[in-house]
């Protein structure tokens, strides 16, 4: 194997599936998508422009509905609240003790 791509791929499969625990790893949804891979006429896509262009489009999106990006704000809570008989996440707490309540819902990247 000689192409940099593949060396890199399954550099990342090996890390992905090491067995650490999901705080820690994206083995699950590494594994789900291996399947995937194997099922007929399976393809790996990847967003023209690159993953750049993906967060520049979410980016837009977010500021064409009013929404607000924060970024480097460390969330110290999320505040649930229930919705529809199931809990909502509608506010965030930071660590410098500000509250952020979303009129709609709360998207992050947080770890499990």
């Amino acid at each position: 194997m000689k192409e940099p791509f593949n060396i890199e791929w399954f550099g990342y499969l090996a890390f992905a599936l090491s067995g650490l625990d999901a705080a820690h790893t994206r083995a699950a949804p590494i594994a789900y998508t291996m399947m995937d891979l194997h099922k007929d006429r399976a393809a790996i896509d990847y967003p023209v422009g690159g993953m750049g262009a993906l967060i520049s489009a979410l980016v837009k999106g977010l500021s064409n509905h009013k929404g607000k990006l924060r970024l480097n704000s460390r969330v110290e809570r999320f505040l649930l609240e229930e919705q529809d008989g199931s809990p909502a996440c509608k506010s965030v707490v930071l660590s410098d003790g500000t509250t952020i309540r979303a009129q709609k819902g709360v998207v992050t990247n947080a770890p499990l």
